[in-house]
């Protein structure tokens, strides 16, 4: 039996668009985290990276505070992270 850690199951070669925005949502809703923990925690280029971050926040999915430069999964972005967890959990086998 062979165990993997949450960090491998998210290295994969073909991760959708709902994937990779989950992962970063799930990274910065533990009170705020910097663009660059989300940058270790997502396996992406970090320009690839900008992009998404500058799409959650367009929809209103993500905040930056700039005086502590954190990023902050808004109550939004929770309702999001729970709505791709549930289809998650309807589609596993």
């Amino acid at each position: 039996m062979q165990v993997y850690s949450q960090a491998q199951t998210y290295v994969s070669k073909h991760r959708c668009k709902a994937d990779i925005i989950a992962i970063i949502l799930e990274a910065a809703a533990s009170g705020g985290t910097t663009k660059a923990k989300i940058y270790y925690r997502s396996f992406m280029t970090y320009q690839r990276l900008k992009g998404y971050l500058l799409l959650l926040e367009e929809n209103g999915l993500i905040e930056y505070w700039k005086e502590g430069h954190l990023y902050k999964t808004t109550t939004k972005g929770i309702h999001a992270l729970q709505a791709y967890n549930a289809m998650r959990d309807l589609i596993e086998f």
